[in-house]
């Protein structure tokens, strides 16, 4: 999915979960997939892959960040 904009939100909040995980060292990537299902997943390369199905659904940056934190755990 294009959505730079997006992904440039969404890679400026992993960045704050790096620095506080004492880990602001690592280059991690958030990209955007255009699939409608509730889905995230930490993928080889450092990428993290989150659904526009889960970003709809997600209520608060909060929520966000608990979910880019569970996926950022797999790969640190």
């Amino acid at each position: 999915m294009n959505a730079p904009a997006i992904e440039a939100y969404l890679n400026d909040v992993e960045k704050k979960i790096l620095a506080a995980a004492g880990k602001p060292e690592m280059d991690i990537k958030i990209a955007v997939a255009e699939s409608t299902v509730f889905n995230a997943s930490a993928r080889p390369g450092n990428v993290i892959v989150i659904s526009f199905g889960m970003l709809s659904e997600l209520e608060s940056e909060d929520e966000l960040a608990f979910w880019l934190a569970h996926e950022t755990a797999h790969l640190v």
